[in-house]
């Protein structure tokens, strides 16, 4: 990821960074967390919203946790 998308953190560090600031939240505020991220490209922005986290597709993946939590209901 480093040599491919100029990735300055492993998978496996941005996948953490999501799942940590995910738990404990609730669907309404991880919500919240994806309209702020709604448009953000820039890796600072998007680490303004989930520490840790430099995914382009963040939201992405913050969305499929919002619909498996919705599932799971």
């Amino acid at each position: 990821m480093k040599k491919e998308a100029k990735a300055t953190h492993t998978w496996q560090e941005n996948a953490d960074a999501i799942n940590d600031f995910a738990k404990g939240k609730t669907i309404a505020q991880l919500e919240a967390a994806t309209k702020e991220l709604d448009g953000k490209t820039k890796k600072s922005d998007i680490t303004d919203v989930v520490s840790g986290a430099t995914f382009a597709d963040t939201d992405g993946y913050l969305k499929s946790i919002i619909d498996a939590a919705k599932l799971a209901k």
